[in-house]
């Protein structure tokens, strides 16, 4: 073997592999996320003379860092002069349980919450955690004083809303068995401090250059006449179908069926036609993408089989994006009447891409115009009946968007 052609063979190829690899990775980012968004954003008026003036404005400041911890506020700061949602950076720690395929980090209480008059109020309990209680602190975290931060950095009530519950659910992860010392408040006036064990999801979504979505069900009959079906996002499409299709044929003589969408964070866009499809017996559109390489419409085929009853979808301010596609699609048809609160307006359809110092960037990819013609971005969907949830009605067992739908599906035409 000759040795030294070996070694210049070796030595050349770490030449070209340095050659590749930008000299300063962070700064290389900010370049990739500003030609992402100028080439490939659907609306030509976000990427003219302003995207221009920001990048000019914050390129020399990038410059000057070297990691992607420094260099995330100035991508953050360049992407929020869009005004719009589904844009930011997922830093790269986000990926550390992906290849191996565990659920670490994913385990959450076994409650839900909302973000009430500045209180994170439980709205679904567990055996030891009533509806209606307030969760005060998080180990020794005040918990007013991160919701009082979130608003101090949100665009409105709902992205507060948002933005605290995210917050607060991330301080309440961890792995499965993990315990967090937890006070809530009982009353007005008691307290309680309650040793809370972390349970795993269901099922752990994974696609492409996402991180583990944390997926769960829950299909069950209000009665005989209704059906109750609850997911929290549009993953794990095999899954997410059978069970959906089990719901609707096991209410097969139900007169009503209640879809709840609240808390529902979205996902796959093509999910959405084919859920809808279980209530909708002919092909209808549901809305249009809009693209930089043209529009697509997202049509309903129909099924062999279809839930003809009344239907009624729960909707809140954690309902996003493909959420709000259906809720909107369901709703300009006048298949289902929606019940409960505004929905989250962030309803733009995006994309994942890794960047050169090993952060992700999610980025959009189109515009949703709803089947009658709506943006949804913004503005949210509304409800045909706005149910707003208070903690009164929540402590004494009750859950008045779901109430108020059943009460609707009871009726006669």
């Amino acid at each position: 073997m000759n040795t030294t052609r070996y070694v210049c063979l070796l030595v050349a190829v770490l030449v070209i592999a340095r050659a590749q690899q930008p000299e300063n990775p962070a700064l290389a980012s900010f370049d990739q996320v500003w030609n992402t968004v100028r080439a490939r954003h659907w609306d030509p008026e976000k990427t003219g003379a302003a995207w221009d003036r920001a990048r000019a404005e914050l390129r020399p400041e990038a410059a000057r860092v070297h990691s992607a911890a420094e260099v995330r506020p100035f991508i953050q700061r360049l992407l929020d002069t869009l005004h719009q949602s589904h844009f930011g950076v997922i830093p790269a720690e986000a990926y550390d349980k992906i290849n191996d395929g565990s659920a670490d980090g994913l385990a959450q209480p076994a409650f839900d919450f909302r973000i009430l008059d500045g209180e994170a109020v439980i709205t679904r309990g567990s055996a030891a955690i009533r509806r209606g209680w307030t969760i005060l602190r998080i180990g020794s975290q005040d918990v007013p004083a991160l919701i009082e931060k979130a608003r101090g950095v949100a665009n409105g009530q709902r992205e507060m809303q948002l933005i605290s519950y995210t917050v607060l659910l991330h301080r309440m992860s961890g792995n499965a068995g993990d315990i967090k010392t937890i006070t809530f408040g009982v009353d007005k006036s008691a307290t309680m401090t309650c040793d809370v064990e972390l349970v795993s999801p269901e099922h752990v979504a994974r696609l492409g250059n996402l991180p583990p979505i944390p997926m769960q069900i829950e299909s069950r009959k209000l009665d005989d006449s209704t059906g109750y079906f609850r997911f929290n996002a549009f993953f794990e499409p095999e899954w997410l179908q059978a069970e959906l299709g089990a719901a609707v044929r096991a209410c097969s003589s139900c007169s009503g069926f209640v879809i709840d969408l609240r808390g529902n964070f979205g996902g796959l866009v093509g999910l959405v036609p084919a859920v809808a499809a279980w209530f909708v017996p002919e092909r209808r559109p549901m809305g249009t993408l809009i693209s930089t390489t043209g529009t697509l419409k997202l049509n309903i085929n129909p099924r062999a089989e279809t839930f003809h009853g009344r239907l009624a979808l729960l909707i809140d301010s954690l309902s996003v994006s493909s959420a709000e596609f259906l809720a909107a699609g369901l709703k300009d048809l006048g298949r289902a009447r929606l019940f409960g609160e505004t929905t989250q307006g962030a309803a733009l359809p995006s994309s994942v891409e890794k960047l050169p110092d090993g952060d992700q960037f999610q980025f959009v990819t189109a515009n949703y115009v709803s089947a009658a013609g709506k943006a949804v971005e913004g503005a949210g969907v509304m409800p045909h009946e706005t149910v707003r949830l208070n903690r009164n009605a929540l402590l004494i067992g009750h859950d008045p968007a779901l109430e108020a739908a059943r009460l609707w599906l009871s009726t006669k035409e």
